[in-house]
């Protein structure tokens, strides 16, 4: 999302990223997902261990770096940044969208454009607490 937040025009847009924010991290979440990312990453550490294979004994001269453990760590860091940082996404835009709307007053009525907006961050609200409550839906599987 780029931009600031500001107006209820923009609020439908950032609604709409975190949306798809959520649908990754329930993507993620889901075992089948989480099996073929492990075996993806677990095959690039074969190739690397393959690779400096060939190359050690193709060069009697290398040295192995031992890139397969480091593709392994690189990984797993890298996946546990994505799910820190997905985290620290909803933390963040979560409360900045919720501000956006002011809240209701019996005096003037909602527009239908303003009560839609109201029902998709009460809606965006419960998805976003519903990960809070489980937060182990996505693990890091390396």
């Amino acid at each position: 999302m780029s931009g600031p937040i500001s107006t209820e025009a923009t609020l439908a847009d950032a609604i709409i990223g975190v949306k798809k924010v959520m649908m990754l991290y329930k993507y993620m979440a889901m075992p089948t997902v989480r099996t073929i990312y492990l075996n993806q990453a677990l095959r690039v550490q074969a190739n690397f261990a393959t690779a400096e294979a060939a190359l050690a004994a193709r060069d009697p001269t290398y040295r192995n770096h031992g890139l397969a453990a480091l593709w392994r760590t690189w990984a797993r860091g890298w996946t546990t940044m994505v799910i820190t940082k997905l985290d620290t996404f909803f933390d963040t835009w979560v409360p900045l969208i919720e501000d956006v709307i002011p809240a209701p007053d019996p005096a003037v009525p909602d527009s239908p454009f303003r009560a839609a907006l109201r029902v998709k961050v009460a809606t965006m609200r419960t998805e976003v607490d519903a990960r809070l409550i489980a937060p182990a839906t996505w693990t890091n599987p390396l």
